[in-house]
């Protein structure tokens, strides 16, 4: 029966016309609080539209301090339930923060600290070679002046032993003078 009125009522048009002519009708109706009733707004006065504009302003107003209430006891109720959460997150994120800052300068630290591994681990073969080197020159100087120090004793004592070599022979000869044996060697 209801799809049979529709029907009647839209024989010539179609689906967009209707919408559009409904659109149009429901634009059209405002409700009038000094009338109180619905009514069209072409037909309507100024002052019947600003009054009615008003009176919709003033239930929005109404409804949006009645949320603010309602989100304001919300609020209350929630900061109550979650106060303690927040100043424990306060808390922990300064320390994570700390954390994470000790963490950064923790791993440059270990960086700067293997470049420097790296780096002693090459200069220590090169240390070690010139050691090598300076230990080999050192012993070689020192059997050099070994040698020489040999051939200075050795200068050193051919002198005694041939001062030595003249007293014995001076200390014969005198004996020898002495004895007499000396007039038959002359």
């Amino acid at each position: 029966m209801i799809k049979e009125e529709a029907k009647f009522l839209r024989k010539d048009e179609d689906n967009e016309e209707f919408v559009k002519g409904h659109k149009t009708c429901l634009n059209d109706i405002m409700y009038f609080p000094t009338r109180d009733a619905y009514g069209l707004s072409s037909v309507a006065g100024n002052t019947e539209k600003v009054a009615a504009f008003q009176k919709e302003v003033d239930i929005v107003k109404k409804r949006m301090d009645d949320d603010t209430k309602k989100a304001q006891c919300l609020e209350q109720k929630i900061k109550l339930h979650t106060d303690g959460y927040q100043m424990r997150a306060a808390k922990l994120g300064s320390q994570v923060e700390t954390t994470f800052k000790q963490m950064v300068t923790a791993g440059t630290e270990y960086e700067c600290l293997q470049a420097l591994q790296r780096q002693e681990q090459l200069a220590a073969s090169n240390r070690i070679n010139s050691l090598s080197e300076a230990v080999q020159k050192q012993k070689e100087f020192e059997k050099t002046l070994q040698n020489r120090y040999g051939d200075l004793l050795v200068r050193a004592t051919v002198p005694e032993q041939v001062e030595e070599a003249n007293q014995i022979s001076e200390s014969s000869e005198m004996t020898n003078l002495m004895t007499g044996q000396g007039d038959s060697v002359a």
